[in-house]
């Protein structure tokens, strides 16, 4: 083994301290993040009391000073990704409170605060820095470019929840931070992403909006009516294949001289509908708020109030709040079975993708009730509560972001308006309908076995809800039961039992509720009848929904 002289030992010594000192003296500041000013508060004494007294000194007995650090040009949440890490001085106590941080460092001393962000800036702070005085720091950040291009041209850009422009819009953001940017346009479904930036970066992004319309021609005999679209004025007949927005469409006309009438339209991408009316002479037309509510060539059995309730030709129920329909589908009584098994014997309720949570299967008895045709949407929230908690914004997009409490309180409310006993559906009354009823033919998701024809989950959703209705229905004519939201139930989350069941509400207590058929966000195992799934009454989420029940 080689010894190490004395002459030797002195020169690598000298060489260490020369390394590690030309790294303090000659740091190359590499992150974005830089210092705005720094600025001794007049008058400014740092209250003691918000540290430990063993934090108020540094370990060479030098008292304590405040720095505090604010952003300039950049957000909180970019702010608190910063790390601190002190050079000669000493950092005896770290807090973050009311948008800025808190350092307590070392006075009388000389040093520097090397601040971590996507590299490295070395604040060399000023010499012999007084006792329990307060000094301001205030950091600043080097931006990038974010430019958003659109088509259709009219799209509205958002970025971070700032309009920047239609159909072109940029802003300069913060480096290494999440920006999330969001178009939207009538007639076409929306589109946001998150995307991130290195220093000096410029990011250009074409966004292409999927379209979310169909058309429809409208024509009277004789023509020269007014057309109103779910009571809104449009224009005159003949009114020749116009854009739609999906889902179902209330279309009424009215001409001098002749009675008003009514017509329902589903419209679906793409597709043109026509809609043909032979008007009859009246005496005088009736304004359209007072219009007599029909489906396509169905009239209804009465005329509606403003907020109530009647029935409709086929037996299901038609129901107005606040100038918003939704219809509600009469399921006939009948026994079922209920859940399913990875046992083949079991028949029907046989089905490989089963969780355990899904047996034993069981028989279930249920009376009469009616049932949402379509999930709850943000028209009809909004005519009840009179706001929108939605992610994803549309007026016939489901509604979502709502917890079981939320919509405990929704239904408060639509019960006094229009005087019924609306409610979530029980777990068994959901999985009843969602199977099709007495009219059930065993499908593996609620209408089909192929989840493409009757669901909107996260192999077809884009990462966003749909317009409620878009997918086929199942056997009862119900829309979405697999897919687009999850939808919550009244009961408890609870194991099931083998023996025979009449109306059964689940268990009487427990720590979550019930929430049936998947979402959009959801794989196909999760979109099946039978799957079953929970969370605690006051998630929210903006893939969670729900559905009406009303039992006579």
């Amino acid at each position: 083994m080689k010894h190490i002289t004395t002459h030797s030992f002195t020169f690598l010594i000298a060489l260490l301290c020369f390394t590690f000192w030309g790294v303090t003296l000659f740091a190359q500041n590499t992150s974005p993040v830089y210092v705005v000013e720094f600025n001794k508060i007049l008058g400014g004494i740092m209250d003691e009391e918000k540290i430990p007294k063993n934090q108020r000194e540094d370990y060479d007995n030098n008292p304590v000073c405040l720095v505090k650090v604010k952003a300039q040009g950049f957000d909180e949440a970019t702010l608190q990704k910063l790390i601190f890490v002190p050079r000669n001085i000493m950092i005896m106590h770290k807090a973050y409170e009311n948008g800025e941080y808190r350092l307590y460092v070392s006075s009388r001393k000389s040093g520097s605060i090397l601040i971590k962000y996507q590299g490295e800036y070395e604040f060399k702070l000023p010499y012999n820095l007084e006792p329990k005085k307060i000094y301001e720091l205030v950091l600043g950040m080097e931006t990038a470019t974010l430019v958003i291009k659109t088509s259709p041209s009219d799209a509205v850009v958002y970025i971070d929840d700032e309009q920047v422009g239609v159909g072109y819009g940029s802003k300069a953001v913060s480096i290494g931070a999440e920006h999330r940017y969001k178009v939207e346009s009538q007639y076409y479904y929306p589109k946001e992403d998150v995307v991130m930036f290195e220093v000096n970066e410029k990011k250009e992004i074409v966004v292409n909006l999927e379209p979310a319309f169909g058309f429809v021609t409208v024509k009277t005999t004789p023509s020269g009516a007014d057309v109103y679209v779910d009571d809104k004025l449009v224009g005159r007949t003949p009114y020749l294949s116009e854009i739609i927005g999906l889902g179902m469409h209330k279309i009424t006309v009215n001409k001098e001289g002749y009675e008003t009438d009514v017509k329902r339209v589903n419209i679906n991408l793409n597709k043109e509908e026509t809609l043909e009316f032979e008007l009859i002479e009246g005496e005088s037309s009736m304004p359209v708020q007072q219009v007599v509510q029909q489906a396509v060539a169905q009239p209804v059995a009465t005329q509606k109030p403003e907020n109530g309730v009647v029935t409709d030709a086929d037996g299901n129920m038609v129901a107005t709040v606040n100038g918003v329909d939704f219809k509600m589908i009469k399921v006939e009584g009948g026994t079922f079975t209920m859940g399913a098994s990875r046992k083949k014997k079991t028949g029907a309720n046989y089905d490989k993708d089963a969780e355990s949570d899904e047996r034993p299967i069981h028989s279930v008895t249920l009376g009469e009730y009616y049932i949402g045709e379509f999930e709850v949407t943000q028209e009809l929230w909004e005519a009840v509560m009179g706001s929108n908690p939605s992610h994803f914004k549309g007026g016939n997009l489901p509604v979502e972001m709502v917890s079981w409490n939320d919509c405990q309180g929704f239904i408060v409310k639509l019960n006094r308006l229009t005087g019924k006993t609306f409610r979530l559906p029980t777990e068994a009354q959901w999985e009843y309908a969602a199977r099709g009823g007495s009219k059930s033919k065993g499908y593996k998701y609620s209408g089909s076995n192929s989840i493409n024809d009757v669901a909107w989950y996260t192999d077809n959703s884009g990462s966003k809800t749909h317009t409620v209705g878009t997918k086929s229905p199942n056997e009862l004519g119900i829309y979405d039961m697999s897919g687009n939201v999850c939808e919550w139930c009244q009961d408890w989350y609870g194991s099931y039992s083998s023996g025979s069941q009449t109306n059964p509400t689940g268990p009487s207590s427990g720590s979550c509720r019930v929430f049936r058929g998947g979402g959009w966000v959801s794989g196909a195992r999760l979109c099946r009848v039978s799957s079953r799934y929970a969370f605690t009454p006051f998630s929210r989420y903006y893939y969670f929904g729900f559905r009406l029940v009303l039992v006579p």
